[in-house]
């Protein structure tokens, strides 16, 4: 009998995936390059290299789907106290900028290193060898760049599972945002996973409209209660309060906010 993995068994195989050293690319259109620099060129903005900075050199990325602290930070500032930074955050460059951002997950190992060199004022925190990844646009055109990294962001965050439904749902409507900015109309919720799909991040249509309505008809009125964790089983069952009071013609912002009661049973 095939074995089945279960939810768990699959996490765990992909976290260990995420510790195996640098793979090669061995696409033939492809040409990778692993050096250690500390000053860029103009050659080295093309490829992939190990890059050494400091916290003065690196910013968050400004396009960051996580919007609340994440819930593990103290967790996560121990654990490089006492090991050291064990997985440093990938890195990029927006052309013609001099700092670098981070690529695709780790802002807050970031904030944590920013909190232990304030604390401590040890170098160690201060300056990180990282995988610089060349910025995925042209000059003219960052929208392709920020939409590789805020995807990035995504997926990291999705495999970890420490961001909030609200928060997902939200960067996800960025995504929707930039790629219909790069293609000029208006993108379907079917057409939504298509693109995501095709970018390495899977999420179905049906998932997507249950997100724009909670961002629509929820967020409004509850942000902090969403922000604060509120999961999915329990903002369907507030969607459907909400479909119940817009049946019965009451005005349904006014209805969320002045029935708390219901409300803090759901948080």
């Amino acid at each position: 009998m095939k074995e089945r993995f279960s939810r768990q068994d699959r996490k765990a195989s992909l976290m260990r995936g995420m510790q195996v050293g640098l793979i090669p690319n061995t696409a033939p259109n492809y040409n990778m390059n692993i050096t250690t620099h500390d000053e860029p060129s103009s050659r080295e903005e093309q490829i992939s290299q190990l890059k050494t900075v400091t916290l003065l050199q690196l910013r968050p990325f400004d396009n960051n789907p996580r919007k609340m602290r994440n819930p593990k930070f103290d967790e996560i500032k121990e654990s490089i106290r006492v090991r050291g930074l064990d997985f440093p955050p990938n890195i990029t460059q927006r052309p013609g900028e001099t700092h670098y951002i981070i690529a695709d997950g780790g802002n807050t190992r970031l904030q944590a290193l920013q909190e232990l060199y304030e604390e401590t004022q040890d170098p160690k925190y201060f300056s990180i060898t990282c995988l610089f990844k060349p910025w995925q646009g042209s000059a003219d055109d960052n929208i392709s760049g920020d939409l590789h990294c805020l995807i990035g962001h995504l997926a990291e965050n999705d495999l970890r599972g420490d961001l909030t439904f609200i928060e997902r749902a939200l960067g996800i409507q960025q995504a929707k945002q930039f790629y219909q900015q790069q293609e000029d109309t208006v993108l379907s919720h079917r057409k939504l996973s298509e693109r995501l799909k095709a970018d390495g991040y899977s999420i179905s249509h049906s998932l997507l409209v249950k997100m724009e309505q909670c961002i629509d008809l929820l967020y409004p009125a509850i942000p902090q209660l969403l922000l604060n964790g509120m999961g999915k089983p329990q903002i369907e069952k507030l969607l459907q309060l909400f479909s119940n009071a817009n049946t019965t013609g009451k005005n349904t912002l006014l209805y969320f906010t002045t029935q708390q009661g219901i409300l803090n049973n759901f948080g």
